[in-house]
């Protein structure tokens, strides 16, 4: 609002034709920089959305169910399924560890380690499918799975809007932030 408020002045005060231009070039390139701002907030509620929504759900959800998985294994004396679903677990433990490490800084080897975890999670879901017969564990182990179907979804989606949002940021506002600073300084 300042920034409006400046070239509204600007356009009124100033008469020097070389900086009547620059106020232009400012006005012109504030209306795109502030586009831009508006399309980086909108991504900032979509990433929120997905995190509160849906990460913030799900993750712990599957936590719960593995745990009941595992207790449940554990009174039966059945050692493999409380085994492979720990193991599962520590593998969704790490991938959500490495979702917040993402969320923090962007950086791609985060992000492979996220897809790394899930992936290993998978496999071990997939030897518990096999050898899971207690139908209530047979239960929880398929809402895991749904969980984890939604979870990996939401964050591939995260991905892509962190990305688009980190796009606008690098090639918008950064460009045109400090050329519209450089004329402003100009003119003043």
């Amino acid at each position: 609002q300042k920034m409006l408020d400046f070239l509204q002045q600007s356009k009124e005060e100033i008469k020097d034709p070389q900086r009547a231009q620059k106020i232009r070039e400012v006005e012109s390139a504030f209306g795109e920089y502030d586009n831009a701002f508006s399309q980086v907030l909108n991504f900032k509620d979509q990433r929120n959305q997905v995190v509160y929504e849906v990460l913030d759900v799900r993750g712990p959800f599957m936590e719960k169910t593995l745990t009941n998985i595992m207790e449940s294994a554990e009174q039966d004396r059945d050692a493999s399924a409380a085994f492979q679903a720990g193991q599962a677990m520590k593998h969704l433990l790490l991938g959500r560890l490495y979702v917040a490490k993402y969320l923090d800084t962007n950086a791609s080897g985060a992000m492979d380690r996220v897809r790394a975890e899930f992936d290993k999670m998978q496999e071990l879901l997939v030897v518990l499918d096999r050898e899971l017969q207690n139908p209530q564990r047979r239960q929880w182990l398929a809402q895991v799975q749904s969980a984890k179907g939604e979870y990996v979804q939401a964050f591939e989606r995260l991905v892509t809007i962190i990305t688009q949002r980190n796009q606008i940021i690098g090639n918008t506002l950064d460009r045109i932030g400090p050329e519209i600073a450089a004329h402003v300084e100009d003119v003043k």
